[in-house]
């Protein structure tokens, strides 16, 4: 180890739990309890969970918005020697937040960076939503422009592994309304205040998830982790999987709040369900 080495202190990046406050490793809360500062996303959010676990520290806040004033600060006691632990609201600094950009300074001066892991939101969604775990991929936030929201959806309408998303409560039902349009009966579940009291997990087709939001606006709160199942490479299961019910809905949506004409629409529903434009055009004209 050399002098520099010797001399700066450690950056810990500590996860904190993601609703339930028991849901914090014994590690975490020493690490919380020793370092000689806590940069915490929210400092009354951390000093909370500080509290319940008895915990006294000198805590600072870095977050979006503030992020460039205090990274200096934080290097700066960082280089004299001192420990310090970085926490966000709710599970890992440096995922879906701007604990990345601290992480990378402290990296290029030569810094040590210290995982302290612990309860995962995405880990725990996949956990329960019945689909494969095997492999998955996590998108981080759907964009919250419309036309951007609909790019990033086709590109993962194909995708064969279960995707994971994050959504605020003021842009689920539209996000949901995005997913009904473009992946339609793609299965998904929707959970919602993991670990707290009102959790809640809601299952069954894109489509059907959006109507359930849509007609439960009380239950449009907290955080939102959403779990997509992955599509089919085998086109005779996936076929099976759609009942003619379900294209004939899709059709009429089509038809009638999209304006599309009947072979546009039957062009599209083949598209968005994943099964052959033949069985969609069948059904279709079986209804003339």
């Amino acid at each position: 180890m050399n002098t520099r080495e010797q001399q700066t202190g450690t950056l810990y990046i500590v996860a904190t739990p993601i609703g339930n406050l028991k849901d914090i490793t014994i590690r975490a809360l020493d690490i919380l309890d020793s370092v000689d500062l806590i940069a915490a996303e929210d400092t009354r959010v951390t000093r909370k969970l500080l509290t319940a676990h008895y915990i006294q520290n000198h805590l600072i806040s870095y977050h979006e918005h503030n992020k460039e004033r205090q990274v200096p600060v934080i290097m700066d006691k960082l280089e004299q020697g001192k420990n310090v632990a970085l926490t966000t609201d709710a599970g890992t600094p440096g995922i879906s937040d701007p604990g990345f950009d601290l992480v990378n300074r402290a990296l290029q001066s030569g810094i040590s960076v210290v995982p302290i892991p612990g309860v995962s939101a995405v880990i725990a969604a996949v956990s329960v939503s019945g689909f494969s775990g095997d492999g998955f991929s996590f998108a981080g936030y759907i964009p919250s422009k419309r036309s951007k929201a609909r790019v990033f959806l086709n590109s993962i309408r194909e995708c064969p592994e279960t995707t994971v998303l994050y959504e605020t409560p003021h842009r689920i039902v539209d996000s949901l309304e995005h997913m009904s349009a473009i992946l339609g009966s793609r299965r998904i579940c929707v959970a919602r205040e993991l670990t707290k009291l009102h959790e809640q997990c809601i299952r069954g087709t894109c489509r059907e998830v959006y109507t359930y939001f849509k007609e439960h606006p009380e239950h449009v709160r907290g955080e939102f982790t959403i779990v997509l199942s992955g599509v089919s490479t085998r086109r005779g299961v996936r076929e099976k999987e759609i009942t003619d019910g379900e294209i004939r809905l899709q059709l009429r949506e089509c038809m009638e709040r999209g304006r599309h004409s009947r072979k546009t629409a039957i062009r599209l529903v083949s598209e968005q369900l994943e099964i052959s434009k033949n069985r969609v055009y069948r059904i279709a004209t079986g209804e003339q």
